[in-house]
């Protein structure tokens, strides 16, 4: 019987004196200077797509979570979740920025960059459904009545702004 590792691209188990992975066809080297820098640049897409998949973990629960007890409304709203969602594009972004510049400087390993292509879409796909979910979400009954008390006052009172009576905009603000 073999022993086994893990290849350090797709985490598959593979034999130890492997020379490519079977499962990713990776070429796995014996320590030299490009494969510490491929080592490197593993690392940190690891952390990068766990830190994301985190973060559209918060986004979900973040869809579903409500506040109050009799006037019950969604605790956050649809701007806020969507802004939450361009953070976490923004940041995809700039990891293809870094594996731009590092294949640029031939310090990247053509499986690290097929890799993170691979990750990357995961996460597109994912933010897709959650901007779905957003879109989705059903509005409380005290939404409801909230968004009709406001139609209502804002054809009676067309001077009014819906910024200061939600606090969102102090009188100052208004003011100026």
């Amino acid at each position: 019987m073999f022993m086994r590792i893990k290849c350090p691209y797709c985490k598959e188990r593979i034999k130890k004196g492997a020379v490519r992975c079977k499962h990713c066809h990776s070429s796995i080297g014996n320590g030299n200077t490009a494969n510490n820098n491929n080592d490197e640049s593993i690392k940190y897409l690891q952390n990068g797509f766990n830190k994301i998949s985190a973060e559209c973990d918060v986004i979900e629960s973040k869809i579903r979570a409500q506040t109050g007890f009799v006037f019950i409304r969604h605790q956050y709203s649809n701007d806020e979740l969507i802004e939450a969602a361009r953070k976490i594009e923004s940041f995809v972004e700039k990891m293809n920025d870094d594996i731009e510049e590092w294949d640029a400087a031939r310090k990247l390993n053509q499986q690290v960059k097929l890799q993170f292509n691979k990750k990357a879409n995961e996460v597109y796909q994912r933010l897709e459904s959650l901007h779905w979910a957003i879109e989705q979400r059903i509005p409380t009954w005290w939404e409801k009545v909230c968004t009709v008390f406001k139609n209502i006052i804002s054809k009676l009172f067309p001077f009014i702004s819906f910024k200061l009576i939600n606090g969102n905009k102090t009188p100052k603000e208004i003011a100026a």
